[in-house]
């Protein structure tokens, strides 16, 4: 008579479980990651929250802010990385990054300048999240109107204002993200802006934010981050030609930059 020689502890069974239970592992583990990095966030964020609403100086506030970030960062495990910063004008320039995660502007925050710092671009509804509002406008945060065309012109001003007030202004060319990896379109704003001020583009470019925070997702991930500043652009005209052309020559030179395919091909 024949004996089976299936058990439940077999090696087999054993085998089949263990990818189960690397993936369980897993999960766990990145769930608690997760959770320790919003607590480091909330823990650094608040007090210095606090700080730059009572802190007249925008340059100490964008000092402040600058340090909370990269300690938030530092704490959490996340190394960031950036090259090019000396190709950066001295006078007032547009900087054109890809659009990733919502850690991309925290992400800039922490590696650029603080002195004078940079001024972001937000669309109006920032204005309804009363929580954040007030810190962003404390760091001179340029609050546009609706994408509709029939703000386009107020808009464009409201970014010229600040250029022609010595402002470094970054701006995200391709309006908002999606979940799906790669570069899309861009919109001509942000070059209408820097032919109108007479100040030149610089393309940058974000790599790992997505994998940090990927989009539609609240649980951040251990995962380096990199920024490069590439080429110094500059419109040969403000005429609708000159500035396509500035517009579709810093999208040419990004695309390689982002690692990430062209979503308009």
């Amino acid at each position: 008579m024949s004996t089976s020689n299936t058990s439940p502890f077999s090696s087999d069974s054993g085998n089949a479980r263990s990818p189960r239970i690397a993936h369980l592992m897993r999960g766990v583990l990145d769930m608690l990651y997760g959770a320790y990095a919003w607590m480091v966030f909330l823990m650094v964020a608040l007090p210095a929250y606090l700080i730059i609403l009572f802190t007249k100086p925008l340059g100490v506030r964008r000092q402040i802010v600058r340090r909370a970030a990269r300690l938030v960062f530092q704490c959490i495990g996340v190394r960031l990385t950036i090259s090019g910063l000396d190709r950066l004008p001295e006078e007032p320039h547009i900087l054109v990054v890809n659009h990733t995660s919502f850690l991309d502007a925290i992400v800039l925050t922490a590696l650029l300048p603080a002195a004078p710092g940079y001024a972001f671009t937000a669309r109006q509804q920032f204005r309804r999240q009363r929580l954040f509002c007030p810190l962003l406008r404390a760091l001179g945060l340029i609050v546009l109107r609706s994408s509709d065309a029939r703000h386009l012109s107020s808009n464009i001003d409201r970014i010229v204002k600040a250029l022609r007030r010595g402002e470094k202004v970054v701006m995200f060319p391709e309006g908002g993200f999606t979940p799906i990896a790669g570069l899309e379109r861009f919109h001509a704003g942000a070059f209408v802006a820097a032919a109108k001020a007479e100040v030149p583009i610089v393309v940058g470019a974000l790599r790992g934010a997505r994998t940090a925070l990927r989009p539609r997702s609240w649980m951040p991930r251990r995962s380096p981050i990199a920024v490069e500043i590439g080429t110094v652009l500059r419109a040969s005209g403000a005429d609708r030609a000159s500035i396509a052309a500035l517009r579709d020559n810093a999208r040419r030179l990004m695309l390689p930059m982002t690692g990430e395919p062209d979503l308009t091909a």
